[in-house]
C-alpha cells in the first residue's frame, strides 16, 4: 500500500551560509558580500507549493519557520523575527521585503537587504551601498553617491534600529551576566571561607558570622538573578 509520503511531506534544503572562495582576496566566511551572505533555500511541498518555481526576492533564514507554519497551518508564535514566504510561493510580488545579516565577531556589523539594494554597515568602518543588479561584483560602493541619498537614508534607518536594539539588549545581558558571575563567585568563596573557619575552634566568634554572611550572599545572588531574568523580559 502506498503510503503518499512524499505528497505529505515539505523538504527544505538550505545552508546556513554561503562560502567565500577567493572572491574578493577572501576566504571561509564573516563576510557581507554575496558569496558568503547567500545561501541556498529550497522549498519542495508537491500538494501546495508550485514546481520549478524562481523567486528572486530578499530572504533569510529567519523566514523559514514562519513559512512552515503557514504551510502547516500551524499559528505562529508572536515574537517571530522572519515572515512567511508562502505569499511569494503563492505569486504575490511583495518588493518591500527586507532582509538582515548581523555580524558580532571580531567586527561588529549589520547588513540590510532589499530588492536590488544592499547597504552594510560595520562599527569600525565607513558603511557601503551596492546595486546588486547592476554591480553583481560588488565594486563600485555607492554610499556617497547624490544620487542614492534616499535608500541610503531609508535602509540606514532600518540597520539603526535593528542594531541599536541588538546591541542594547547583548551589552545590558552581557553586564548582567559579569555581575552574577562575580556574585557567585564571592558566595563561593564566601561558603569556602565559612567550612574552613567552622573546622577551628568553635569559641572563634567568625564561626558564627560565617554562616550569616554566606545566606546574606545567598539572599542578595538570589534577588540579583531575579532582577535579572525580569529585566531581560523587559527588553
Amino acid at each position: 500500500m502506498k503510503l503518499k509520503l512524499r505528497e505529505n511531506t515539505i523538504i527544505v534544503y538550505t545552508s546556513d551560509h554561503g562560502e567565500m572562495a577567493g572572491e574578493h582576496g577572501l576566504w571561509y566566511k564573516n563576510s557581507f558580500l554575496e558569496a558568503s551572505a547567500t545561501a541556498p533555500l529550497i522549498f519542495s511541498y508537491p500538494r501546495t507549493l508550485p514546481v520549478n518555481k524562481k523567486i528572486n526576492a530578499s530572504s533569510m533564514l529567519l523566514d523559514i519557520i514562519p513559512t512552515l507554519c503557514d504551510l502547516s497551518d500551524i499559528g505562529q508564535p508572536n515574537d517571530l523575527e522572519g515572515k512567511s514566504l508562502l505569499p511569494l510561493m503563492n505569486g504575490d510580488e511583495n518588493t518591500d521585503r527586507v532582509a538582515y545579516s548581523e555580524m558580532y565577531r571580531s567586527s561588529t556589523g549589520i547588513m540590510v537587504r532589499k530588492g536590488k539594494w544592499k547597504y552594510i554597515r560595520y562599527n569600525s568602518e565607513k558603511d557601503y551601498l551596492y546595486d546588486i543588479d547592476m554591480d553583481p561584483e560588488e565594486s563600485k560602493n555607492l554610499i556617497n553617491s547624490t544620487h542614492h541619498q534616499e535608500i541610503i537614508s531609508e535602509l540606514s534607518t532600518l540597520a539603526s534600529a535593528k542594531f541599536r536594539k541588538k546591541y542594547v539588549v547583548e551589552k545590558r545581558l552581557n553586564m548582567r551576566s559579569r555581575k552574577a558571575i562575580s556574585l557567585v563567585l564571592l558566595f563561593i568563596f564566601l561558603l569556602s571561607c565559612d567550612s574552613q573557619e567552622s573546622g577551628r575552634s568553635s569559641a572563634d566568634a567568625r564561626d558564627e558570622e560565617g554562616p550569616v554572611i554566606a545566606l546574606v550572599m545567598k539572599s542578595l545572588a538570589n534577588e540579583f538573578f531575579v532582577n535579572m531574568a525580569s529585566g531581560a523580559e523587559r527588553l
